[in-house]
């Protein structure tokens, strides 16, 4: 039996995390490990925690972890504030039920910060398997502290959401150790795990870009992975649909770059095929091997469209740093790995069309769609959904005041050159791509001036370009019937100018 610290780095690699009572970072194998607030001293009942599942319970699982290693209230309420005040007290109200042995917290979304991956955990109550607490024999070394923990949590890897295991612990001295991630359930899309009573088995939802959500049984470690419910069949065996192929590249800087193929239904390598390609939100987002009920890959491509998704800078799942590098940069190394990862494309598969593309994104790719408006004439048609146009008027308009601060170094009086120097409002002499701008009167994040702009910036220098207007919709289409006019709309925006 694992002792010290120097028996368990040889049984797993373990990262010490620093000292401080602020939010730590840990970057495992490049996955984004970003604890910010809160914690709970006892853990809670799963029926009632789950709940309130549609609360981002991201910021409780890292509290948790930090109160269990010894830190103040006083200091986890200061990081609640920090992190997102209104989120703690909806999980207040969530985490109300009897103590039970088990604490488990997940979340469909996995968010170290304001990046947007999925994250959900479980915690253990008891030391990691091969690590005794305290009492132990001693060696001259540390005795790891009785309160170890493991976690099984949601990451956001690569292109993937995976359910693996980490084990948190701590020595006498109160430093925090963590180890590598264990082998888990990977490949698509799991998240919302929660434990079977009574036994180490995870019941989570879990898809891909084939295959819409069902929930799914198995092990911590992936085994006895069994489907529990069915409910797409039936539909999906009529149904012709081509996985996403990952693909990777050298994007700016030389670093690593991937992204996603997915082939038409009905796929014949002898013939070409127009290509959509797609830029994600965020920017602090990411594309998956998903099924995603908007921006949906086999919608897209069902007209008989190649789609290619590039997850460039700022994605989430790479590391930390790539998804760092996206802030005051919304133009620059982004813009490169999104030309280099479709320049690739286009080489690497023979039966892409270059010379029938469009390319499409929603809030951040809807930004970057309007300033390929000014930047490149390779695409025949585009798409702005809900995407930012200017980047001063924005930040007036926004209730995200506190993310344009961020991004942008502060507001745009105190000199920062980034509202003029990245703004597509910038370019619109350049303006010749015909366009498709979307936007809902309720989308209070980029607020529909943006919108409204951007199209009579187009109608004004003769672009052809259409403007969908949703009065009763937000950032995103929500409601089923408004969605089938939105894909009515982009569908027939596409063949227009790709199918003839």
């Amino acid at each position: 039996m694992a002792t010290t610290l120097e028996a368990a780095q040889a049984q797993a690699p373990l990262t010490e995390l620093p000292d401080s009572d602020r939010a730590f970072h840990v970057e495992t194998h490049g996955v984004d490990f970003i604890p910010l607030t809160e914690r709970w001293a006892k853990p809670r009942d799963v029926g009632a925690l789950w709940a309130g599942a549609s609360v981002q319970v991201e910021y409780f699982i890292y509290g948790a972890i930090l109160m269990t290693f010894g830190f103040t209230f006083a200091q986890a309420l200061s990081l609640i504030i920090i992190g997102n005040l209104s989120y703690f007290l909806l999980g207040l109200c969530s985490l109300q039920g009897p103590t039970t042995g088990t604490t488990v917290f997940g979340s469909n979304r996995a968010s170290f910060g304001p990046n947007g991956s999925p994250v959900g955990a479980l915690f253990h109550l008891g030391p990691p398997a091969g690590l005794q607490g305290e009492g132990a024999p001693r060696d001259g070394t540390k005795p790891f502290a009785t309160k170890a923990r493991d976690i099984v949590a949601v990451l956001d890897d690569s292109g993937s959401l995976t359910i693996r295991k980490l084990s948190f612990i701590a020595d006498e001295d109160g430093h925090l150790f963590v180890s590598d991630p264990a082998p888990g359930i990977s490949g698509g899309v799991s998240n919302s795990p929660q434990l079977v009573p009574g036994s180490k088995d995870l019941v989570f939802v879990h898809g891909s870009s084939v295959a819409p959500y069902e929930i799914f049984k198995a092990s911590e470690d992936g085994s006895g992975l069994t489907a529990l419910t069915h409910h797409n069949a039936a539909m999906l065996a009529q149904l012709d649909l081509p996985k996403a192929e990952g693909f990777s590249f050298k994007g700016a800087d030389g670093d690593t770059v991937s992204g996603w193929l997915i082939r038409p239904p009905g796929f014949d390598p002898s013939k070409k095929y127009p290509v959509v390609f797609l830029i994600h939100g965020g920017p602090q987002g990411a594309w998956h091997d998903e099924w995603h009920n908007r921006w949906n890959y086999p919608m897209f491509a069902a007209p008989g469209y190649a789609v290619v998704a590039i997850n460039p800078r700022g994605s989430t799942g790479y590391g930390q740093k790539f998804t760092d590098q996206i802030s005051k940069d919304w133009t620059g190394r982004v813009f490169e790995d999104l030309m280099k990862g479709l320049d690739h494309a286009l080489k690497t598969y023979p039966f892409l069309d270059e010379s029938k593309m469009a390319a499409a994104g929603g809030s951040y790719g809807g930004f970057m769609v309007n300033w390929i408006a000014g930047h490149s004439d390779r695409f025949k048609a585009l798409i702005s959904h809900a995407g930012v146009f200017d980047l001063t008027s924005m930040y007036g308009t926004t209730e995200e005041l506190w993310f344009a601060e961020w991004e942008f170094s502060g507001p745009p009086w105190e000199g920062s050159k980034i509202y003029l120097d990245q703004t597509p409002s910038g370019s619109i002499a350049h303006f010749k791509t015909p366009t498709l701008v979307i936007h809902g009167a309720l989308d209070f994040r980029v607020p529909d001036a943006q919108g409204l702009g951007m199209f009579t910036a187009l109608q004004r220098q003769g672009v052809p370009s259409r403007y969908v207007y949703f009065p009763d919709e937000g950032h995103w289409i929500a409601k089923p019937a408004n969605r089938i006019v939105w894909w009515r709309e982009v569908h027939d925006w596409l063949a227009k100018y790709l199918k003839h």
